[in-house]
């Protein structure tokens, strides 16, 4: 809901098992810009391996294209995004 409401088109693999769990499309001032994005929910986490997997992805469709971890720990309500570009860690 959160980025229909930012004006992306997403598409949703409820209770994936891959690398991917959700595909948001932006179009911004004529460029389109496409995450991939994996979702974690409560205590788990995103391996490193998943994450160079993710990244790897992106990296084979080109421009244009960003590795998304979102997580949200279940006391919280805040949704945590992090562009896996910049990850230096």
């Amino acid at each position: 809901d959160f980025l229909t409401e930012k004006g992306m088109y997403c598409i949703r693999s409820a209770g994936s098992k891959g690398i991917v769990d959700v595909i948001a499309i932006w179009k911004y001032c004529n460029e389109t810009f496409i995450y991939l994005i994996q979702c974690k929910y409560g205590n788990a986490v995103m391996s490193k391996q998943d994450q160079k997997k993710l990244i790897a992805l992106t990296d084979d469709f080109g421009c244009g294209f960003f590795p998304i971890y979102a997580y949200r720990d279940k006391y919280e309500k805040i949704i945590h995004w992090k562009n896996l570009f910049y990850e230096t860690s």
